[in-house]
């Protein structure tokens, strides 16, 4: 990595013909007024004591391609300080010219003016600013911060008056700070006398240009740049391959196409929305293995999908365009939401929302299913989501190993690009089954702690959770309220409670008991709330006089099966589970994955009375 110490403060920064920028991955202008406020006292301090003060590090990207051009250099690191700086800048100079102070701008023989038009405008355009903001208030912050009052473009105002609802929004905080910043710095100075507010400014400049020191790590490689930054904040925020693909595509875009940048943009934010806060590389990465026939490691996602952009001037926005359109495909995958009925059927709306509970890794495939040209159908795609939901729940059961299980997904999503008929596509279902541990091992799985064999009595919350919502799915009605899963025997009762002698015994403790499946139903949340601890008859029934309802006003299926138990034990407990196992492999069978059809009985052989 080749590190070189670059420039010491403001006025070396801002030296010459210079454009510095904020990268346009880089998040919004956010800082508050504790953070404002802290900036200010340090700057009047260092101004009135002509002390030096510490500035923090930066680093900065030198971006620059042409030496006979302005230099180019990029905040990786220090937009928040920069920015504000500018802006600190900005309003020194719009208030000379606010008569309420002074009445020239002139101290001794010099013009204070102009060492601050020299920070923000000069160089080889005279007319163009020196600093660029974050993108989402580029021109917001140009046209009402760094223009000279007589040429401002657009005010600051608290409502963001005349401005676009978007611009509104992006502004929030950036207005919140300026107006914090110009009232402050009114404060100072509506005390003092014109000439010891000259001498002030005259100071400021000084701390401003020279006191306040900066100590800049300047880097010629893009990627060398973003690995220093993460370096240097490893205790705070941490960029990520997607901050530094975006930097990189729309850097690409820009320079290749400018008139596409704001669509790219645009395309970007809109891939961001469709994740909905799910981790970007993450993202990026099963994307990339999805696509690719070897391992993918996370340290290499930048470099393949730089290497992917720079193939030719057309890339980056072809490659932008894939990412995009595979964001959608993967938000349904995370929560079954975002596609029209033409792509998707109400089961692979469940199947999503049913795996979310237990994996992450089947993404992977699903990705490949979307992108199969025979699978083009809604009937086809369901029948391929289908087994991967068969195969998927039996891994995590088995807890088979996660790179082998990613690895089964990786080859049967390139396998995907032979199937072309529905004689292909059963094939493939077939022998993606054939790779998941069968029925009978499941049963037989010891789990530690329990006596008995069986995957139900794994205390794995997310496979009871899991199993609880097949049932209701496909035996039950479904579900439109949010539901919480209830431990129906109370995972932590008051001590000498009765619960204790009803589920456990000499040689099962209660804790044991009450992870289990048999224990785990569905029930909607204020439910849940109302009923928390209570004895078996009082979760029936609530407490009316309190006004606080029961089990009995739940709307799910398997939640009403329990109404007429006159008590809740650990037998009856260990007798559920063994009946929630038993129907889930009937309903979640090798006949549904190839046809649809499940074996799944209406009337339910539990409880054992048959209600």
């Amino acid at each position: 990595m080749d590190i070189s110490s670059g420039p010491k403060n403001l006025g070396e920064l801002f030296t010459g013909n210079v454009l510095v920028s904020v990268p346009s991955f880089q998040r919004n202008f956010v800082w508050k007024a504790d953070q404002l406020k802290q900036f200010l006292d340090d700057l009047f301090y260092s101004a009135e004591n002509d002390d030096s003060h510490f500035f923090g590090p930066i680093v900065i990207y030198d971006a620059t391609k042409n030496s006979n051009g302005p230099k180019n250099l990029e905040l990786v690191d220090g937009q928040q300080r920069i920015t504000t700086s500018v802006m600190v800048i900005s309003i020194l100079r719009d208030l000379l010219h606010d008569r309420r102070y002074v009445q020239d701008s002139t101290y001794g023989d010099i013009n204070l003016e102009d060492p601050l038009k020299n920070l923000l405008f000069g160089g080889q355009y005279a007319n163009k600013p020196k600093f660029e903001a974050g993108y989402l208030i580029r021109s917001f912050f140009k046209d009402a911060v760094i223009l000279a009052p007589n040429d401002k473009l657009r005010q600051v105002t608290p409502r963001g008056t005349g401005l676009a609802a978007t611009e509104i929004a992006a502004t929030k905080d950036l207005r919140k700070a300026y107006l914090f910043i110009l009232k402050n710095v009114r404060s100072r100075f509506d005390s003092l006398s014109e000439d010891d507010i000259k001498s002030l400014y005259h100071k400021l400049i000084k701390s401003l240009t020279s006191n306040f020191q900066i100590y800049s790590l300047v880097v010629a490689d893009e990627m060398d740049a973003y690995q220093l930054f993460e370096s240097i904040n490893y205790l705070g925020f941490r960029l990520e391959p997607g901050d530094l693909l975006k930097s990189i595509t729309l850097r690409k875009i820009q320079f290749h196409d400018k008139n596409s940048l704001d669509q790219a943009l645009k395309d970007w934010d809109d891939l961001v929305k469709n994740l909905n806060g799910f981790s970007i590389s993450k993202f990026l990465r099963h994307y990339l293995v999805s696509e690719k026939k070897t391992a993918v490691q996370s340290s290499k996602i930048f470099k393949y999908f730089k290497e992917e952009i720079e193939r030719n001037e057309l890339s980056a926005k072809a490659t932008l365009a894939k990412l995009l359109k595979a964001s959608k495909y993967y938000a349904f995958a995370l929560n079954g939401k975002g596609l029209e009925s033409d792509e998707v059927t109400d089961e692979m709306r469940k199947i999503a929302r049913r795996l979310d509970l237990i994996s992450e890794t089947h993404r992977v495939l699903l990705l490949s299913i979307f992108r199969s040209s025979f699978l083009s159908s809604p009937k086809l795609r369901e029948q391929a989501f289908r087994a991967v939901e068969y195969f998927s729940f039996r891994a995590i059961c088995a807890k088979q190993n996660a790179q082998d299980v990613e690895n089964i997904y990786q080859d049967f999503g390139h396998k995907l690009s032979s199937v072309d008929s529905q004689k292909s596509l059963n094939d493939w279902c077939k022998d993606l089954m054939a790779e998941a541990i069968s029925d009978q091992d499941l049963a037989s799985i010891q789990v530690n702690n329990s006596p008995y064999a069986g995957i139900q009595f794994d205390p794995r919350e997310d496979l009871g959770r899991y199993a609880i919502l097949c049932l209701e799915d496909d035996i039950g009605g479904g579900w439109t309220a949010m539901p919480t899963l209830e431990h129906l025997a109370p995972q932590n009762p008051p001590n000498g409670s009765p619960w204790f002698a009803k589920v456990g015994n000499a040689k099962i403790d209660y804790d044991t008991y009450v992870h289990w499946w048999g224990n785990f139903t569905w029930l909607e949340k204020p439910l849940n709330s109302s009923i928390k601890n209570s004895e078996w008859p009082r979760k029936i029934t609530g407490d009316p006089a309190k006004n606080l309802d029961g089990l009995s006003a739940s709307g799910f299926f398997l939640t009403r099966k329990l109404l007429k138990l006159p008590d809740w034990t650990g037998d009856l407990i260990k007798d559920r589970g063994d009946w929630i196992f038993s129907t889930l492999m009937e309903i979640r069978s090798s006949k549904w994955v190839l046809t649809g059809e499940h074996l799944g009985r209406k009337n339910s052989l539990w409880p054992p009375n048959g209600n």
